[in-house]
């Protein structure tokens, strides 16, 4: 059913291929972070599929800089997880989300506060664009268990734990 839309937007690391049954095959648009990227999107994407990095902080352009252009990584601090020593992406599909798209989904659409240090997850985000480049929009797989649900995972492809999201 997911295949069916025009437009499919998928987030950071979530493997396609091993779940297709459940969450379709296409990818049109792929967004990411240093922290999420795939080392070697192509295994888990289509060859057409705009690979959109999403900013968070200045290190993240710093990151995307080195496995650009294959430089030793001196960026090891300021990760809440290492990222990837090198992106094999196609650079020609490679795009850079506008912080505009971030600034908007985390201090318009959640209202958070800036002294908060908190932004609007990876999730929030690709709504927002969305609802900016789509007519209509349609969501699965979205959200996070409720506060005291401990035992459902947060994402479909591995065992993380809404206590986890907190770390």
């Amino acid at each position: 059913m997911i295949d069916s839309h025009h437009v499919i937007i998928r987030l950071n690391d979530a493997p396609v291929k091993e779940h297709k049954k459940d969450v379709g095959e296409r990818t049109s648009i792929r967004l990411f972070f240093p922290e999420s990227a795939l080392p070697n999107p192509l295994e888990n994407n289509d060859n057409e599929t705009l690979m959109v990095f999403v900013p968070f902080k200045p290190l993240d352009f710093l990151w995307l800089r080195e496995v650009l252009l294959k430089t030793r990584n001196k960026t090891k601090a300021g990760f809440w997880r290492q990222p990837p020593w090198e992106w094999n992406g196609n650079v020609s599909h490679l795009r850079i989300l506008n912080p505009y798209v971030t600034y908007e989904a985390t201090y318009k659409l959640l209202q958070l506060k800036t002294w908060s240090r908190r932004y609007a997850t990876t999730g929030i985000i690709a709504l927002n664009l969305a609802l900016h480049m789509c007519q209509e929009v349609n969501i699965a797989g979205f959200g996070y268990p409720g506060n005291h649900d401990n035992a459902t995972p947060i994402h479909y492809y591995n065992t993380g734990r809404s206590r986890e999201k907190e770390v």
